[in-house]
């Protein structure tokens, strides 16, 4: 396959692409192994995997409206309330009025909804990293070259949401 060329998981013929499923078995195998060495801290979390994927969202867009994040996470505005109510209990985000706009609230991440967010991951980055501490400098910097590329095309097509006024 030439460069530029799109990415499908099928041959012409309409069979799967051997190398594409090999390559999913081997990312699904990593992702399991992460989830099996992470899994007893997450189960500990005093956090729903709702609040999480708002976590996650605001982490990954920063700030937010409601509708935004509802349109992000697949849900109804109403649905979030809840979640944000909660994270906001909590000290994880915090609404912000609009300066301009007084219907408009922002939702963003508090410092310490940053430091948890971060400190979810460090369990597994850290397991990840003694696994990537094994490869030859040149396999490190292949893995970064196709990490790359696989975050690329992801936020490329995940749609973000759109902006309304600034506060």
């Amino acid at each position: 396959m030439s460069q530029g060329e799109p990415v499908t998981s099928e041959h012409p013929a309409g069979r799967p692409d051997p190398d594409l499923a090999a390559v999913m078995r081997a990312w699904a195998r990593t992702m399991a192994a992460v989830g099996a060495a992470t899994g007893p801290f997450f189960g500990d979390l005093e956090i729903t995997t709702a609040q999480l994927r708002v976590l996650g969202q605001l982490s990954h867009h920063g700030r937010m409206s409601g509708r935004e994040l509802a349109a992000q996470l697949g849900v109804t505005p109403g649905t979030v309330i809840p979640l944000i109510d909660r994270l906001e209990d909590r000290g994880y985000l915090r609404r912000v009025p609009d300066r301009a706009d007084r219907r408009l609230t922002w939702l963003e991440l508090t410092a310490a909804g940053e430091e948890f967010f971060r400190g979810l991951w460090l369990p597994a980055g850290q397991t990840v990293m003694q696994a990537i501490a094994q490869f030859t400098p040149e396999d490190r910097r292949t893995l970064e070259r196709l990490l790359g590329q696989i975050a690329d095309h992801l936020e490329h097509t995940a749609h973000p949401p759109g902006r309304a006024s600034s506060p």
